[in-house]
């Protein structure tokens, strides 16, 4: 048997999606509980009937960002703000950074370290 990881809103998605299957919620009810559109919720019910529940975890967990900075990048950034704005804070180097032509967000300046 397949072990398999789910957090706690997975969990709750799932009984949701389950409630839907089983005719206790309608699709509306169910997208009002989830945050998410009647449209949305219309995917749920078939991709658990489809996979299972497997079909309801996160398919790219623990996979790296699509947006993660290069690794030149990364480490041009870095010897920069080590060089020239280290007692910046994260908008500040960000700012600077720009004006020098490298594009980097203010959220990648605090996790810098």
């Amino acid at each position: 048997m397949e072990r398999i990881e789910m957090s706690g809103e997975e969990v709750g998605r799932l009984e949701v999606v389950r409630q839907i299957l089983d005719g206790v919620l309608s699709q509306k009810a169910g997208g009002d509980k989830l945050g998410i559109s009647s449209r949305q919720v219309r995917r749920l019910p078939r991709r658990h009937e489809r996979c299972g529940v497997s079909g309801r975890v996160i398919q790219r967990r623990g996979q790296p960002s699509n947006r993660r900075l290069s690794g030149e990048v990364k480490d041009a950034v870095l010897s920069r703000v080590r060089e020239c704005y280290r007692d910046f804070g994260p908008t500040l180097a960000s700012e600077f950074l720009g004006d020098e032509g490298l594009r980097v967000s203010k959220e990648t300046m605090k996790n810098r370290d």
